[in-house]
């Protein structure tokens, strides 16, 4: 478990931990904060990985599953990413937006290699 208070500012501690088992990676984020407060959590998928499906709480990809819990939206974007010094690349960014806890799990990793 991790934290920093990056937005001291508004008085919110942003608090994450990853525990990994042998079925999933779980990320979980907490906005600690005396008042409600909302926040985004972005996962930026690699060059190559394929959003499949899309549902209120789970992404499916061509590299495996991943389950939200605890969201408002869940919500995809293409963008371009750079994997070497001005040479950009096409991908996928996740953002799911949520108030005060949420919860991902990182399922059946699918192996890229062929």
């Amino acid at each position: 478990t991790a934290s920093h208070d990056g937005y001291s500012k508004g008085g919110v501690i942003h608090e994450r931990s990853f525990n990994l088992s042998d079925q999933a990676l779980t990320v979980t984020d907490k906005l600690l904060s005396k008042k409600e407060c909302e926040g985004i959590n972005i996962i930026i998928l690699a060059p190559g990985v394929e959003v499949m499906d899309i549902s209120a709480d789970r992404v499916t990809t061509s590299s495996g599953i991943i389950r939200f819990s605890n969201i408002r939206k869940l919500e995809t974007e293409k963008i371009h990413v750079a994997r070497e010094y001005n040479r950009l690349e096409a991908a996928t960014k996740v953002c799911a937006c949520f108030t005060g806890e949420m919860k991902y799990d990182v399922l059946q990793i699918y192996s890229t290699e062929r």
